[in-house]
């Protein structure tokens, strides 16, 4: 599969590298500092999960010129900067398939608009990491939170898809093939914003979030609110397995959100990215709530939570604990124990 890594971030760099080194026909886009470094010392990455370090020597391009044939681009730009994409990647009419591998709350209509019916297809990555120099350190996360995924806007399953996730499942992540990858995505944003915005609310710092019971109970509030609300506006939370959250009693979901806070997997797949990605997570939280308010379905302690991701705002008296804890409501017990159990089990080997 010949393919052009249109954006060589963190992601962008981690999958080309293991891609690759798997044997695929890569190509990496950069520009400025960055495509001095791939042409000088190619792309290095370090798996946190393995310590595996490799260093893959990628063709590496400034520009995407109209008549460049690739198989697929695949689009690895944070939320906010996928419209500065958007006419480079319309003026190529060459390639058949844009992945875009990014957040998304507000659907695919500017996406198909720009580069064409039949060319858009939506993905997002399992991994998270960071760079320092020009190394780029990252893992994948367990695929019992979240996959590798990719699929169609009309949600077929198509020859394309399943070989778009073959070759990702080569260069060993862990990938799917979803029939609604609109709400996956929006399922997604629903889950780490409140988690990223509870880390704003806490100064930043995750083992401040972790002795802080207000930012905990608002994001557990908010993640349950925006589960509803899809629901209510006709998504279904996608994967099913993470509405387990709405089953979970309050007290029990907070001490849970606050483990996993002081772990350091969490600091790798949560604090790492958060820290550089407040204008996304403010985009795609005031999206959310945009959602809510079309839907009538409102999400109190959502918005709330939101106004910490602003520049500028205050973060929480460390260790504030006002807001009492909400035991009422129908408690599924089977579910619950399922749910933090095995949330549990999986920082725990972490």
């Amino acid at each position: 599969m010949r393919t052009l890594i249109f954006g060589s971030g963190v992601l962008g760099s981690y999958f080309g590298a293991r891609l690759a080194a798997a044997g695929h026909d890569v190509t990496m886009l950069a520009r400025g500092a960055r495509l001095r470094e791939i042409e000088e010392h190619g792309v290095t990455v370090i798996d946190e999960g393995t310590g595996e370090r490799l260093t893959a020597r990628i063709p590496v391009t400034a520009t995407l010129e109209p008549g460049d044939r690739y198989d697929v681009i695949a689009v690895f730009v944070r939320a906010e900067q996928v419209r500065e994409a958007l006419p480079a990647l319309a003026a190529n009419t060459a390639t058949p398939t844009v992945l875009f591998m990014s957040n998304a709350v507000s659907g695919v209509d500017d996406l198909v608009d720009a580069v064409g019916q039949g060319r858009v297809m939506l993905g997002f990555p399992g991994a998270a990491g960071d760079k320092v120099g020009n190394v780029v350190r990252a893992r994948t996360v367990h695929p019992w939170l979240q996959r590798t995924t990719v699929g169609e806007v009309d949600g077929r399953r198509t020859t394309r898809a399943v070989s778009i996730a073959q070759a990702f499942r080569s260069a060993g992540f862990p990938s799917a093939v979803s029939r609604d990858m609109d709400a996956w995505l929006k399922t997604h944003a629903a889950l780490v914003c409140p988690i990223a915005n509870a880390f704003y609310m806490a100064g930043g710092d995750l083992q401040r979030l972790a002795r802080t019971r207000d930012a905990l109970v608002l994001a557990s509030r908010a993640v349950r609110e925006g589960f509803r609300m899809l629901r209510s506006a006709g998504w279904q939370v996608t994967p099913p397995h993470l509405a387990l959250a709405l089953a979970v009693p309050e007290p029990l979901l907070v001490s849970l959100l606050g483990r996993v806070a002081r772990t350091p997997y969490a600091d790798f797949i949560i604090a790492r990215h958060a820290a550089v990605a407040r204008d996304e997570i403010a985009m795609l939280s005031a999206q959310l709530v945009a959602l809510s308010r079309a839907a009538d379905v409102p999400m109190p302690s959502f918005e709330v939570l939101a106004t910490y991701g602003r520049q500028g705002v205050r973060p929480a008296r460390r260790g504030s604990g006002v807001l009492p804890m909400r035991w009422g409501g129908v408690i599924a017990a089977a579910a619950a124990a399922l749910f933090v159990g095995a949330l549990r089990a999986l920082f725990r080997e972490r």
